[in-house]
């Protein structure tokens, strides 16, 4: 029996779906879409690294800090301030005269001033530091400035300082206020020594002040050599 031109169409367009069926199921299923790529944090620029002096007070000529003290509270600081591009140079070190050794009054801090070496981050170390507000404390550093003259100031570090006072001190020198964040290192609350930081606008406001403390030592240099 003769078949209509009609099934014969029929029969073959089954055929072709059946065959189209098993060549897409053949084929890979379409991967889902890549995330997209995460936007590069912005890169800090590096500056050169910050001029530190650091003078030391001796009591019957020994220091009043130990080597492995103030390279640990260096190493804190650098540890800290790097994230934001801003970095310690070795110190200068010098030894600092006993009258020093225990600072008791604000006078005690000011006659400090005539200790300064100019083109450098000031850091004096102490044995004691009062509080001048409540001479029943101890205070483990301050930033100081001297009132008759602004443009003087300077870190005081005393023995009782805990790792990363200096890097709070330093980061009052470079512009930072304190901080009400706990954990933040401009904070006086402190619950886990891991989360320890500055956050990003203060490392911007360190990275300004550096710079321009650079540029004023490079003129100072300049101006000395003429």
């Amino acid at each position: 029996m003769r078949s209509r031109p009609g099934s014969r169409a029929r029969v073959a367009l089954a055929a072709a779906l059946v065959a189209l069926a098993a060549t897409a199921s053949a084929q890979p299923a379409p991967s889902a879409p890549a995330p997209p790529a995460a936007a590069p944090r912005p890169a800090v620029s590096e500056l050169a690294p910050l001029a530190l002096d650091l003078a030391v007070a001796e009591l019957d000529g020994v220091p009043v800090a130990s080597d492995a003290w103030l390279a640990e509270e260096l190493a804190q600081a650098e540890r800290l301030l790097a994230p934001h591009g801003v970095h310690l140079a070795p110190p200068r070190r010098r030894a600092l005269a006993a009258r020093f050794a225990r600072l008791e009054t604000a006078a005690d801090r000011d006659a400090l001033a005539a200790e300064l070496a100019p083109g450098a981050l000031q850091v004096f170390v102490v044995r004691t530091l009062r509080d001048v507000d409540d001479p029943r404390l101890e205070r483990q550093g301050v930033r100081w400035r001297l009132l008759r003259d602004l443009r003087k100031s300077y870190v005081i570090l005393s023995t009782a300082a805990m790792p990363t006072t200096l890097a709070h001190e330093l980061g009052h020198a470079l512009g930072n206020p304190h901080s009400p964040v706990p954990n933040n290192v401009m904070s006086y609350e402190r619950d886990d020594p891991a989360l320890i930081a500055f956050d990003a606008s203060q490392g911007a406001k360190m990275r300004a002040v550096a710079r321009q403390l650079l540029a004023t030592w490079q003129a100072l240099a300049r101006a000395a050599a003429r």
